[in-house]
């Protein structure tokens, strides 16, 4: 599971992409961590921020 401080990141990006409501943000950052955790639970080597710059480029 992701922690607080990891969730900022993919919360931060739905802002940047101008995703206004919150609701909206708050399902696409879920959907975001579920793809997350399990890139990481299949290879643990790879750094957060790699796993998160991946599954950004499908949105």
């Amino acid at each position: 599971m992701l922690s607080k401080e990891n969730i900022q990141s993919p919360h931060e990006w739905t802002k940047i992409q101008g995703i206004e409501y919150y609701d909206v943000q708050l399902e696409i950052v879920d959907h975001l961590a579920t793809s997350i955790e399990a890139q990481m639970s299949k290879d643990p080597s790879q750094s957060l921020q790699a796993v998160f710059d991946q599954e950004i480029q499908y949105w």
